[in-house]
This record gives structure tokens, sequence and C-alpha cells, in this order.
């Protein structure tokens, strides 16, 4: 089989998740091609939650809504778990829990395992056997995909690393799944060979991890945050590496990291930690960058840099906390009142997320404002294969900062006058001994001076000012990436629909003999070659995770003039796009108008 999805179902707070990174890690290493989707509740335990591999010989990742293997750990949920698999499937049942049997289709082929049972033979701790009772699954699984004993348990043992005694009953209880499976479930997945070179220069790693490396190593020596699903592990691994890389050899640490109160408060303090100087964060989720608008308003009209790390979920309001959506898009691009635009930057992998860590806070510097990364739940929270991370200190992009010589050269020094003509004015940080140094930073009406200004050509220019500053910046943004500019069809998409996105044009090609090109935006506002991708086709599907296709919508306010080529294609079921309905959802557009 050259493809191969499976879903382990389980409840919220059994204890599954390191079973399950301990198989995609094993498979990751023997050389397949696998993803990893985490579904779970929003509360801390009782409701049911999957997990679904696939192994791809391509290399294709997205998220597929039909299994050919189950796992069922939870008799609740059974039934509805059944209901995604294709006939012929194969289920495997936990047998100490109460089954009707008759629930069981003669579409399916179904073995039960007495899990609890086989735990029990390893631990008499209830606590213990609870835990390894999802290691038990791992050997039955192991052995249905002919991985190694050995093998599993050399990463049994990097993962439980500093506990000896962990290991060995994980060891003992994965070995136990894999012998009652021998010996009782007659089936194997007849996987393609892997090519064990093929992983040797990637990584697993979840986006929220590379991100807060990225903001390391780019320099962040502030952050700010209040706990929100799911950016608050962005903050945590910050802490956690930061205590390591930025910490001195005679224990002194150049960073800070501090939970605040709420999320106002947070960007409230990254504002004046921007101002003084510091490279400064904060991560937050949809609700949190609502309560974050007025202040970043603020960091846009007074010019003072600043990140937020938006990772998005489901919304309106608490909506689907544990869901992942791209529905921030334009509330991010336009947050606070009256007239804003922000710099946007949306990474689609987990090499982006590290990457465009240090981007945001050199653009933050350098342009002297508000810098929003949109990632998102599924690439935040999943572990995805990512080339290897190489991490290297590089001087900050400071940008137009006055030192004390540089003002003794000039003849006067205007906090908001544009001299370069760029739309970005020179500015100084607090503590630069010169006289000349010192000016008021205000969020209201001010002039060149930066004095307390409500005249209105004066108000007027400065807007236009601002406006120009961050039009003008849109081709020192990341450029979009893009694939093929010859074909009168086009996919457009942005973030972490880039998988389905890709996967949808072979799909296309190969089963249906249509050829598309592709396009993926990294930043708003748009890069030149964002308007040449649209002027050279005819049709172009805009993919928005999102109910209202807000990427559709910013494109024909920016761009009014392809009003009859744009086609708004929306996923807002709180999941991450399945390839195959993306590219049936093209096919039924494309036979409306065959043209």
């Amino acid at each position: 089989m050259n493809n191969f999805s499976f879903t382990i179902s389980t409840v919220n707070g059994s204890g599954s998740q390191s079973a399950n990174n301990i198989l995609l890690k094993s498979l990751f290493r023997k050389g397949y091609p696998v993803s990893g989707k985490n579904i779970f509740p929003s509360n801390i335990a009782g409701l049911p939650t999957t997990y679904s591999i696939r192994i791809n010989k391509e290399g294709f990742t997205s998220f597929e809504n039909e299994k050919q293997l189950l796992v069922s750990m939870n008799a609740s949920t059974l039934k509805q778990d059944m209901s995604t698999l294709k006939k012929g499937s194969v289920i495997i049942y936990n047998s100490n829990l109460k089954i009707d049997d008759s629930i069981f289709s003669a579409h399916h082929q179904s073995f039960g395992v007495p899990f609890k049972n086989l735990a029990r033979e390893i631990s008499k701790s209830p606590n213990m056997v609870k835990f390894l009772t999802n290691m038990i699954y791992v050997g039955v699984l192991s052995h249905c995909l002919d991985l190694e004993v050995d093998h599993v348990h050399q990463v049994i043992n990097d993962s439980f690393a500093n506990k000896p005694a962990v290991v060995e009953n994980n060891q003992k209880a994965m070995l136990a799944g894999y012998e009652y499976a021998k010996e009782n479930i007659d089936f194997k997945v007849d996987l393609f060979k892997p090519d064990t070179s093929k992983n040797k220069d990637k990584v697993l790693i979840d986006g929220n991890t590379a991100s807060a490396l990225g903001l390391i190593y780019g320099g962040c020596n502030f952050m700010s945050w209040y706990p929100i699903t799911p950016s608050s592990s962005v903050a945590e691994q910050y802490e956690k590496y930061a205590k390591t890389l930025l910490t001195t050899d005679e224990n002194q640490s150049q960073f800070a990291c501090l939970q605040a109160e709420d999320e106002l408060s947070a960007i409230s303090m990254v504002l004046g930690a921007g101002w003084s100087g510091a490279r400064a964060v904060t991560p937050t989720s949809g609700p949190g960058l609502s309560l974050m608008a007025e202040a970043a308003g603020l960091s846009y009209f007074a010019e003072i840099p600043a990140v937020i790390w938006d990772v998005q979920r489901a919304g309106p309001s608490t909506g689907l906390p544990t869901r992942t959506m791209q529905g921030d898009l334009s509330s991010a691009y336009h947050l606070s009142h009256g007239d804003t635009e922000h710099i946007v930057l949306i990474p689609g992998t987990p090499a982006e997320c590290f990457e465009m860590g240090e981007i945001s806070l050199n653009l933050s510097e350098e342009l002297q404002t508000l810098v929003i990364v949109l990632s998102d739940l599924d690439l935040g929270m999943n572990q995805w294969i990512s080339p290897e991370i190489e991490c290297q200190f590089q001087p900050w992009k400071r940008g137009k900062v006055l030192q004390k010589e540089d003002l003794e050269k000039l003849e006067s020094f205007q906090r908001y006058e544009d001299i370069d003509k760029d739309g970005v004015c020179y500015r100084t940080l607090p503590g630069t001994n010169h006289a000349s140094a010192g000016y008021f930073t205000r969020g209201t009406g001010h002039d060149t001076d930066a004095s307390y200004s409500e005249n209105p050509e004066v108000f007027e220019a400065l807007l236009q000012r601002l406006k120009f500053k961050i039009e003008n910046a849109k081709n020192q943004l990341p450029a979009p990436q893009v694939q093929d500019n010859k074909n009168d069809v086009g996919i457009l998409c942005y973030g972490s629909s880039e998988p389905a996105a890709l996967e949808a044009l072979n799909i296309l090609k190969r089963e249906h003999k249509i050829n598309c090109d592709y396009l993926r935006i990294k930043a708003l506002p748009f890069h030149d070659q964002v308007q040449d991708f649209l002027t050279h086709h005819k049709k172009v599907f805009v993919i928005d995770v999102n109910r209202d296709g807000q990427m559709h919508r910013l494109i024909l306010q920016k761009f009014p003039q392809f009003w009859n080529s744009l086609t708004s294609i929306t996923h807002f079921n709180g999941l991450p796009v399945d390839a195959q309905d993306l590219s049936q959802n093209i096919l039924t557009h494309l036979s409306k108008d065959p043209s």
C-alpha cells in the first residue's frame, strides 16, 4: 500500500499522547513519510480524542477523512468512529470494554484485544495500568505495520531517557502487545518499502516549538503572555529553551518571560519593552487578539516595534478552542479602530515558523510598527516532518535608530519626520545621552516634532505616510511560493492549507488530466507576484479555512479588476483540509464553468 491512514480513538486525559508520538516517531525513523493529526476536545479529561497517522509514499501529508484502520479504545464513540472507515477496513477494539458485537459490519474485519488485562500483567498499579494500556496498542500496531521490536524499543528509550523504570515498563507493554497481535491478529499492512535515507536530514517538530526557537534566534529577549489554547506552548517552549540559549555562563538571564494578568496587559508590556529597545513578542489566539486591538492601534500610530504571534483556532467568541481555522486574517490585517493596516506574516511550515521569528522582529524594528504572525492550531500543535533547522544568531536589523554620535551631526531631531521619503522615520531609544534625544510618544494626533496637533492637514499627512509605509514594504516581506505560471487555472492558498492544496493539484492532474498552477501567500500587504499570478490566469481558486472567504475578500478589495476570475473555496468545520474534498470541490466549480 502506497497510502495508508489510521486512527486511534481514546478519551482525553488517558495519557495516549506519549504513545501516539512514539508510534509516529518509530515510523518516521524507519524512513516513512508520515504525518500525525491530534483531534482533541477542549475539556481537561473525559471527552473523545482521536489521533490520525497517515503514511504516504509520495510524501503527501494532508488530513484524510476516510481511514483504513481504527484502533478503538473508547466504546462510546465506536459507532461514530466506524463511519470514517472505508469498506474493507480493519477495527482493533478494546475487548475489556462492554461492546455490542452487533455493531460490527460485514464490510469490516474486527479484532478484540484485552488491552487492560495485558497491562495488568506488567503492573498492579491502576494508574500505571492506564498508561501502559496505550503502549499495548503501540505494540499491536507495530506488529500490524511490520515495525521491529528493537526499533520501537529504542524510540521508547529516547522518549523516557532519564526514567529507567518508565522505559522498562513501557518496553514490556509494547512487547506484550506485539506478541499478542502476532498470535491472535491475522492482519498485516503490506506497506511500501521505506527509504531509510528519506528522513535522514529531517526532524519531526511542531510549529509552536519551531516558533519559539525562531524567536530566540531572532533576538526576542522579552515575552509577555496570557495562557490560551493553542498558543500557550509557544511561551512554554520559549522559556524552556531561552533558559539554555539566553543565559550566560555566570547564570545571568538575558531575557524575561512574564505571564500577564490578561491579554491587554500582555500587549501593553510588549509595547513598553519595544519602545525601550527590547525585541518583544506576545503569543495569543483569536479571543486574545481581539482584546489587544486598542494597543495594536497604538503600536501602529505611535510607531512602536511589537510582534503578536497568533496561533489561530476556530471562532467566533470561544468557538472551538481546540480546532484549527484561519479566521483571524481580516481582523489581524486591520486590528484596531480607525484606519489601521498591519504587516501580517503567514507561515505554512515549521521551518517558516522558525524563519519568521527572526523576520517578524527585524521588520517590526525596521518599519517601527506592529507585525502579526498568523500560525494556526494544525501547524502549531501537530508534528510535521521538517528539514533540520539551522540555528545561527544573526545581527539584529534595528532600522533607523539614532545614537549619540548621529544626533551630534544633526541640526535637529524630529521623531516623525520622513527624511528618506520611504514612510519610516528615525527614532532614538531611552537613555541616549544627548539633549535632543527625547520626544513624546503619542497615540494622539502629532506633527513631525511629536508635538500634539489637531491641524487637519497635519493629521491627513500623518495617516497617508503610515499607509505608504506599510504598502511600500510589500516587496520587503517574504515573497509568495509559486509553482509554475503557465496554465489557465491557478490555486491560491496560505498557511497550513498548503499540503491539501499541493495534493489536490496532484489529484487533478493524475486522475482528471487538469493542470493547475499554484501560489501560496506568505505575507500581507500583497507582494507584486500575487497580482502577476492573478493576471496570468483565467480562473483562480482561493482556498480559505474560514466561512467567509477572508483572503478572497481581501484580494478583491485590493484587485477588484479580477472579480470575474476568482472563485472562493471555503473549509470551516474545525478539521484540517482534506485534499480529496478540495479537489472534488474544484472539479465541481470547473464543471459548471467549462470555459
